[in-house]
């Protein structure tokens, strides 16, 4: 949609965690895709609001060309030379974080709130993949696989990991994202 944050227009790409994790849907792509477009073609800024854990899968995205939606998202992102905020409010996971206004696809800025999720995978999955033999291997599965899944959301899906491999410019706090 679009909005004004101190007297300045910008379009606003978000979705909706609180449904179905917020996964990028066809449609999702589709729309956010000419959103981004329609600003460039103004000069108006886009902000961009992730919590998301991924992109959409299963029986309803697969008859959907989501694949081509998808890549005319980051060409959408990629070509646009209008302004290009983005701010991770929750989780980007995958392909959410990084079709969604990445540095990755040429945003100006990105930021993060002090507790996101930024990871390749989601950490469950991140922690089954790296570590099964491990979990396997202990006396209490359970208690590795947690220990190992704290280990992995402090460690190596936390915004100040992001912020020093550069994927995102600063950690800020929840108050100051509208400033």
């Amino acid at each position: 949609g679009i909005a004004c944050f101190g007297g300045v227009t910008c379009g606003i790409v978000a979705n909706d965690a609180s449904v179905n994790g917020g996964v990028i849907t066809c449609d999702g792509a589709k729309k956010a895709a000419k959103l981004i477009s329609f600003c460039d073609s103004f000069s108006i800024p886009v902000v961009t609001l992730v919590d998301s854990i991924g992109v959409a899968t299963g029986a309803e995205a697969e008859g959907a060309p989501l694949a081509a939606q998808l890549g005319k998202l980051a060409m959408a992102y990629a070509t646009a030379n209008t302004a290009k905020i983005g701010v991770v409010c929750g989780k980007a996971y995958g392909a959410a974080f990084t079709l969604v206004g990445s540095k990755a696809l040429g945003a100006d800025i990105v930021y993060a709130a002090p507790k996101a999720e930024i990871s390749v995978l989601s950490p469950e999955a991140s922690v089954q993949f790296m570590f099964a033999d491990e979990i396997k291997a202990a006396d209490d599965s359970a208690a590795k696989r947690a220990e190992l899944l704290n280990k992995w959301k402090s460690e190596e899906a936390s915004p100040e990991k992001a912020a020093a491999n550069g994927s995102i410019d600063d950690v800020v706090a929840y108050a100051e994202t509208r400033a």
